[in-house]
């Protein structure tokens, strides 16, 4: 593929060496101020096209095929090496002149490039070339008469073949996309190269053109050039501006036409300056002319995207509208005009079209009660701009009554006046018929609330009397029998048999339990109802006196017992006295059976997964982590009486005394390894700044 890129590079460099030195021989043949010097230098278009084209790398082609074509007229000589350098100089500024500044070999495409081109290549770069040559030509014959007449000859020619040339080439190589040849176009193509022909032939080689008196009909080839610039594209405007190119050299050359007038070498400079100005004139129309049919198309592309986008978008808001059963409404004040979206019809239970739309159909479709507050709404919408938002009844033909959220504002004119309103309305039928069930469905459940909340009171009264009942009534007598067995004990005294004293001491003993157990039932009632009496409470001391309780009721005991000072939290005093206590107690009693001086106990302020929590902790028993959830369970023990007396109710208190302050409790610990009791509770804190507690 390489040597295909390669073999094709070559043949274009020869294609461009061949075309440079038969068309140089060509029109130096017709050379008039110097045998180097031509009206229409048509080398220096083509090799400027090639350079835009192919970039730089045909500059040593242009310089190789333009010291061969002055050799050949001229013969080999010091001249034709400097003509040869100036002709590759003015192709080497001229494509870079308008790569940087006219857009490369896209200038035909922007009538600003085209104006460069022609003021760039067309006039600057051949200054370069007419120079070197002129020089050359009055050194050759030893002799600068002629340089002015040589120079202007060499300028005007090779900025002749510029303008001419390489336009067309490159309009050839680039042509213009979404051009497409019509009838219409090919009728209009070959009626304007009528009229071209036949002005040429009228102007420049019939008698009519002849004389000074025919000099303005030469400017009526113009008309056709900007006919082909506004109606083609550029390669046909570059054609005509060529074909009139070829018909006023040629006509000139044979004496006729209007331009003959002062002798060959004037008549031929008037033409090259003839030919330069139409085409600077009709290149940047030509441009524009592009400019403004690329910019109708974009704009019709843009056009047809926006139309197919309207669509689509139209459609797709039909749907949303449909799917959110939501219309939208336009309301012209003025006109009493309204405009509803289809999804706006349906709610209304109406064909669109089927009814002519005003604010008073609208109206009518409303229950009366509803019709009166709506008008009230969209006035005062009209009067003060402000915006409104109504949830109304619509009556349909068949009797049913949807519901409908009607939302509008104003759009006012640059004045303020409002003109307009518009809005939106959604079908929020099932949304009332659910409130309407959820209203039949709270008000069931408030009246099954106040039946559960009387029988609440009841069993709460109920509940008043059991614990009356058990505090006199149970417990009198469970003192009574506790008592008189302990009488009936003493009394016997030695007589007493074993079996009988173990008998009254079994009576005895159950009798504590049972007192106990009514003890803590009562403990963890109270400790679930009640009103809570709020406020400062010193979590340190509370634990010093528990402690010191504790001390009182087994002095013989050894526990080694640290609390930190500053505990402190907002709550109920006397329910939190029965959770510290009950907490130190727990640890107390499993701490028991350990050598006199080895029980620790610990009481202090930890940060653990819900904030700071009261964690109590021994060395004592310890449990089975995987049982630790039936800790705080009334009546749940995780050792034998034999081993740990207790009534089970003890940390079950705890728990339900942490719950009604919004904490919790949790436990760790191993058999044999101790345990740790966590209390989160809110508002807990370590450093205290209350008020001595009279506690």
């Amino acid at each position: 593929m390489a040597g295909r890129f390669a073999s094709s590079g070559v043949v274009r460099l020869g294609l461009l060496f061949v075309a440079y030195v038969a068309t140089g021989y060509f029109g130096l043949s017709y050379a008039v101020a110097s045998p180097v010097a031509t009206t229409i230098w048509a080398p220096t278009g083509i090799a400027l096209a090639a350079a835009l084209l192919w970039g730089p790398s045909v500059l040593p082609v242009v310089a190789l095929a333009a010291a061969t074509v002055t050799t050949l007229v001229a013969g080999a000589s010091f001249m034709s090496v400097s003509i040869a350098l100036g002709n590759t100089a003015e192709v080497a500024v001229g494509w870079y002149l308008v790569t940087r500044f006219a857009g490369g070999a896209d200038f035909l495409r922007s009538g600003r490039g085209a104006f460069l081109f022609s003021l760039l290549a067309g006039f600057t770069a051949p200054v370069v070339a007419a120079f070197v040559g002129a020089v050359s030509a009055s050194l050759r014959v030893g002799s600068f008469s002629e340089f002015d007449a040589t120079m202007a000859v060499w300028w005007l020619g090779d900025a002749g073949g510029a303008h001419l040339v390489t336009p067309l080439i490159l309009a050839i190589a680039r042509p213009e996309p979404g051009w497409a040849w019509t009838p219409k176009r090919r009728g209009e193509w070959w009626l304007l190269l009528t009229f071209l022909a036949a002005t040429v032939y009228t102007v420049f080689f019939s008698p009519l053109g002849v004389g000074h008196e025919a000099y303005p009909l030469a400017f009526l080839v113009l008309p056709l050039a900007v006919w082909a610039a506004f109606r083609f594209r550029a390669r046909e405007a570059a054609l005509v501006n060529l074909l009139v190119a070829i018909g006023v050299v040629w006509g000139t050359l044979l004496g006729l036409g209007p331009f003959v007038t002062t002798g060959e070498p004037g008549a031929l400079l008037v033409v090259q300056v003839f030919l330069n100005i139409l085409c600077m004139t009709s290149l940047p129309l030509t441009a524009g002319v592009f400019e403004r049919r690329a910019a109708l198309a974009a704009l019709d592309a843009a056009r047809a995207e926006l139309e197919l986008r309207v669509v689509e978008r139209t459609a797709a808001l039909d749907e949303a509208q449909a799917a959110a059963q939501v219309g939208t409404w336009r309301w012209d004040v003025e006109t009493d005009l309204v405009f509803w979206s289809d999804e706006m019809h349906r709610l209304f239970g109406l064909v669109p079209g089927s009814v002519k739309l005003d604010f008073a159909t609208y109206t009518r479709l409303l229950t009366p009660e509803d019709a009166a507050t709506m008008q009230a709404r969209v006035q005062r919408c009209l009067e003060t701009g402000e915006p409104y938002q109504f949830e109304h009844r619509l009556r349909h033909d068949d009797g049913r009554v949807t519901w409908l959220d009607g939302r509008g504002h104003a759009v006012r004119d640059a004045q303020g006046k409002v003109i307009r309103l518009v809005g939106t309305g959604q079908d929020i039928t099932e949304r009332k018929r659910a409130e309407e069930e959820v209203r039949k469905l709270t008000e069931e459940l408030e009246r099954r609330i106040e039946a559960r909340t009387q029988e609440l009171a009841r069993a709460n009264a109920e509940l008043e009397s059991f614990n009356y009942s058990v505090s006199h009534d149970l417990r009198g007598p469970l003192r009574n029998i506790g008592g008189f067995a302990e009488i009936l004990l003493e009394e016997l005294g030695p007589s007493a048999s074993e079996l009988t004293k173990g008998n009254l001491n079994r009576i005895v003993t159950n009798a504590r339990r049972m007192n106990d157990i009514i003890t803590g039932m009562l403990a963890l009632a109270n400790a679930g109802r009640g009103a809570l009496e709020l406020g400062p409470v010193d979590l340190s001391r509370l634990a010093e006196q528990a402690l010191a309780d504790l001390r009182e009721a087994a002095p013989e005991r050894s526990v080694r017992v640290d609390i930190e000072p500053g505990l402190h939290v907002h709550g109920d005093r006397r329910l939190l006295r029965v959770l510290v206590s009950n907490l130190l107690s727990n640890a107390w009693k499993f701490t028991g059976r350990l050598p006199d001086g080895e029980a620790r106990v610990t009481c202090g302020l930890e940060v653990g997964p819900g904030g700071p929590e009261l964690v109590v902790r021994d060395n004592g028993a310890g449990f089975d982590p995987t049982l630790g959830g039936q800790l705080f369970l009334p009546f749940r023990r995780l050792h034998q009486r034999s081993e740990f007396d207790g009534t089970g109710i003890g940390l079950a208190t705890v728990a339900r005394i942490a719950e009604r302050h919004g904490g919790d409790v949790r436990a760790e610990g191993r058999i044999g390894g101790g345990a740790s009791f966590f209390v989160r509770l809110p508002g807990l804190a370590g450093t205290s700044s209350l008020p001595a507690d009279d506690t």
